[in-house]
């Protein structure tokens, strides 16, 4: 039975691997900050470009998830097509093999805790320091030391586990033996939630002759399989986007997976070929040009019918009825420059419904039509008002997103209002009155056509200072029309009760078309 001393070193390897690899993630990210945003909307024009964007983001921040979810922002915000996220996806899975080349170059063949240790506390003297992106700077160096210095604890407690680890009852050469290997290797994962870490156990227990390569490939299939559960867990209750992209990196996953266990014994002995071919030995090196290999074959089989693959995805996950917030992901909320982009799309889609909704039933009386299109958009803002809840912009964000944080704050309490309105009986008086409201009337029907016009179209920058001019317009027809109204009051030429319904209707005009304004300001002024 394996003793508690050697338990605790291999606990304690792999904790110090994934800390590693944490910090190293999180570092890589603030660094980047919205770097990351630009580089993907700049270069995921073509499928080559998505896959090796996927496979260097991923290789640089070791974490596909941190792919992934950038991916799906981008396609909820509308910046990408689904099918070209898809090549960042099948590149993210290949990024996560590079885990394995580091360690079997590095990790397991020079005594790399003696340069770690060093990098390390560089890193923690980084943290020290005020500055953001030093502190950055210092993540990012203290976690790739401690992968390593993982590494090397994980391989020193493998040599102690051989003796007690028994893994023949599964054999690499029979078929039960390799699913009972692959079963194992999906276990790992979902308990390290890494399959760096999966991998790098792997590679240990392989390199310290715990296991044979094709136990080990076993065991690779499966860790490779195990990412994906991960990834599905988090489409469940996200976005139509997010469900689809994980379905899409499940199915990728467990083909590919299918691909390399059908052919596992003629796929390791000509990856061996190739090896010797180019001097390249050692079992390590073997099952790392396995696990990419087998990744690639599947990005080469799935890369020209990419646009099928997502119809099928499509077909399988068909698109949410909710057309104001189906683009808004939990995932995404954590990266505010995709958060934020997708809800503006979704307060735009909002506001033309809303004004639509407003000029059908000032002009033609068609209350119960436009208010049931207004109670959809009350819900649509709703859930929008909860998601802006959950994104942050604070110190650490730039200014540009903070300030554009602040700005759909502001265009949703305005549409907010113009939605409450929108549901008074005040608009029904407005809409059957035909002579003493005409001009104002008149006035926020003309602004009405002009922003659905621009919302519809967006061929023309819209301008402001036209909507501000008929905002300020009305206000001022307000005071005028209130002061001849009470005056016919007192006449006796109007009762009060018609003058006060008056004067709450015109009220009514000049809030709503000032509340237009700003919700058009806030949403578009910066563009």
């Amino acid at each position: 039975m394996i003793s508690f001393a050697d338990g605790a070193v291999i606990v304690g390897g792999a904790g110090l691997f994934l800390l590693g690899m944490n910090l190293m993630t999180e570092g890589l990210k603030s660094l980047a900050g919205d770097n990351i945003k630009t580089i993907l909307a700049r270069f995921t024009k073509g499928r080559f470009s998505s896959v090796a964007l996927g496979t260097i983001v991923t290789t640089l921040v070791q974490s596909s998830h941190v792919t992934t979810i950038a991916a799906i922002g981008f396609v909820g915000a509308g910046l990408i097509s689904f099918h070209n996220s898809l090549g960042i996806i099948f590149g993210a899975n290949l990024g996560t093999t590079t885990i394995g080349w580091i360690v079997s170059l590095l990790g397991l063949k020079l005594k790399i805790s003696l340069i770690a240790l060093p990098i390390v506390a560089i890193g923690a003297l980084c943290r020290l320091f005020s500055n953001d992106r030093v502190n950055y700077l210092g993540n990012v160096l203290a976690g790739f030391g401690l992968i390593f210095v993982g590494v090397d604890i994980l391989q020193n407690g493998m040599v102690s586990l051989v003796e007690y680890i028994d893994l023949s009852y599964f054999s690499g050469y029979t078929i039960g033996g390799r699913l009972m290997l692959i079963l194992v290797g999906v276990i790992m994962t979902l308990i390290m939630q890494s399959s760096g870490a999966a991998i790098t156990m792997t590679l240990a227990a392989l390199h310290s002759g715990g296991i044979t390569i094709e136990q080990g490939a076993a065991l690779v299939i499966g860790q490779n399989i195990g990412t994906t559960i991960t990834a599905a867990l988090a489409g469940i209750g996200g976005s139509t986007q997010a469900k689809r992209t994980a379905v899409a990196h499940v199915l990728f996953n467990l083909f590919s997976a299918g691909i390399a266990f059908a052919i596992l014994p003629f796929f390791l002995k000509i990856l061996k070929v190739f090896l010797e071919y180019g001097n390249i030995y050692g079992p390590t090196f073997h099952l790392s040009a396995f696990h990419t290999s087998f990744n690639i074959l599947g990005v080469i089989i799935f890369l020209p019918i990419i646009k099928q693959f997502a119809y099928v995805v499509e077909k399988i996950i068909p698109e949410k009825p909710n057309r104001f917030t189906s683009n808004l992901d939990s995932g995404v909320s954590s990266i505010p420059s995709l958060a934020l982009a997708s809800v503006k799309i979704s307060l735009q889609n909002c506001l033309l419904d809303l004004v639509v909704s407003l000029r059908t039933v000032i002009s033609s009386n068609k209350l119960h039509n436009s208010q049931q299109t207004v109670l959809e958009v009350e819900g649509g803002l709703t859930e929008i008002r909860s998601y802006l809840g959950m994104i942050k912009t604070g110190r650490k964000s730039s200014n540009d997103l903070y300030n554009m944080h602040i700005r759909l704050l502001h265009a949703l309490e305005h549409m907010e209002f113009i939605v409450d309105a929108s549901l008074e009986s005040t608009v029904m008086y407005i809409s059957r009155n035909e002579t003493q409201l005409v001009q104002e009337s008149s006035e926020l029907i003309e602004d009405l056509d002009y922003i659905i016009n621009y919302l519809e179209k967006r061929s023309e920058i819209i301008d402001l200072n036209l909507l501000e001019e008929s905002a300020h317009h009305i206000n001022q027809l307000r005071y005028d029309r209130r002061h001849a109204i009470l005056k016919k009051t007192a006449h006796g030429e109007m009762s009060p009760e018609q003058a006060f319904k008056e004067i709450e209707s015109i009220r009514w005009l000049d809030k709503v078309s000032y509340r237009l304004w700003k919700s058009i300001y806030y949403l578009f002024g910066e563009e």
